[in-house]
């Protein structure tokens, strides 16, 4: 039907607080004329004093299409632009910024531990120095992963897997980029947690690939479009059920291609792209790996904006 149910909501709730009752909808008595496309309200007798709102409910906005929101937030290392990336505080913003998805990056000390941390060395991002895989937990576990972001995020340390994934596991899915680690740790923490519905992984590293392949074939995983280059290559070279597009392979006729063989579909940018996240709204994209997830929570709840689908 051409007609806004929302509107009709919004009608009925300030007619009932304007009156001292709350009507239902049928009680409203409510007729719909369908004229241009547009609904056009009137009321039966008794509320002819709400013909103001009614024409205001007529004219209001159409429904928000619900596809918009179906494109998830994948929040890259958290929300990195308002915490310092890949700690519990990043991951928590990330969440309270609308984000579905928490991307991570997952290294391994000396020792075994499993730690979530982007770069080998952990010089960058905390105040240390020296790479991850030749420190022992009990050094990592006293750097300091904050205050090089800011002082208010001092105490932030660097997580380790486990407790992280335990913390968001009820809030969030994840997205597990593993950098390098022993796969078959990762696959025994993702089961001992029970997430590996909410779960997809990816690594930039082929043995990594390959061995989360042999020890957590339970997870979905990702592949780049400009790894795979056709859906065939995608779902039996890399056994993949998500393709993801950067800025340079983004092509509608490549991303409707992906879709209509039943694969998911991503984009990503670390850039505040907005002519990319409208097209990816209007393409319906299931994900967006990003960072600039205030811009594209703005966006995707933005009528005018993304008005037409592609």
């Amino acid at each position: 039907m051409g007609f806004d149910v929302t509107a009709i909501a919004w009608y009925a709730a300030v007619c009932g607080a304007l009156s001292g009752f709350a009507p239902s909808l049928g009680g409203l008595g409510l007729r719909l004329a369908i004229g241009g496309g547009v609904g056009v309200f009137a009321a039966s007798a008794g509320h002819s004093r709400h013909d103001g709102l009614l024409m205001a409910a007529a004219n209001s906005p159409p429904a928000l299409d619900q596809n918009m929101h179906h494109t998830k937030m994948v929040c890259h290392r958290g929300a990195r632009l308002s915490a310092p990336e890949n700690t519990f505080a990043s991951a928590a913003a990330a969440l309270d910024l609308g984000g579905s998805i928490i991307e991570l990056d997952i290294r391994q000390s000396a020792d075994g531990v499993l730690y979530v941390m982007h770069d080998e060395s952990v010089a960058r991002t905390t105040n240390g120095t020296g790479n991850i895989c030749d420190m022992s937990s009990t050094e990592i576990d006293k750097l300091g992963a904050g205050s090089w972001f800011d002082p208010k995020f001092k105490g932030e340390q660097v997580p380790r897997l486990d407790a992280y994934l335990a913390e968001f596991a009820e809030r969030a899915g994840f997205y597990l980029e593993i950098k390098l680690a022993d796969c078959a740790d990762v696959a025994k923490l993702v089961r001992k947690l029970g997430i590996a519905e909410r779960c997809f992984t990816f690594s930039f590293n082929p043995q990594m690939r390959r061995d989360m392949l042999t020890h957590c074939p339970e997870v979905r995983r990702m592949v780049l479009w400009s790894y795979a280059g056709s859906v065939q290559a995608a779902r039996e070279e890399h056994h993949a059920e998500i393709v993801e597009f950067h800025t340079d392979t983004f092509d509608p006729a490549r991303i409707r291609e992906c879709q209509d063989a039943g694969l998911e579909v991503m984009f990503y940018t670390d850039k505040p792209d907005e002519t990319r996240f409208i097209e990816a709204l209007r393409l319906k994209m299931n994900y967006v790996n990003i960072d600039c997830l205030a811009l594209f929570q703005q966006l995707r709840t933005d009528r005018a904006k993304v008005a037409e689908p592609i």
